[in-house]
């Protein structure tokens, strides 16, 4: 009995850590999360990994320009040759340019 008792309360345990962990993470796919990362990282430091974990089109011909779409509907876009030049959100037709190729 008191084995059956330990199984119980380790599988509790770790439906409830499982749980926890799994809700704790923020979604990596949303605005709020992108623009907090750039923010946290630096513009200027963003690389062409920092996204890859997200599907993407790259319709660039010649520069590279990738086209993410986000959870909420919105995309982003970055774009460069070696490394990222412009970085730039586009929301209900309305773009934000978070670093701008110049």
């Amino acid at each position: 009995m008191k084995k059956q008792t330990y199984i119980v309360i380790v599988l509790v345990l770790l439906i409830i850590g499982i749980t926890y962990f799994t809700m704790a993470q923020p979604a990596k796919n949303t605005k709020e999360y992108v623009l907090n990362y750039i923010e946290k990282k630096g513009v200027d430091n963003i690389t062409w990994k920092d996204f890859d974990y997200l599907p993407n089109k790259d319709v660039g011909s010649g520069a590279i320009v990738k086209v993410y779409e986000l959870q909420d509907g919105s995309v982003l876009m970055i774009s460069g040759i070696e490394k990222p030049m412009s970085i730039s959100i586009r929301e209900n037709d309305k773009e934000t340019f978070l670093k701008k190729w110049e």
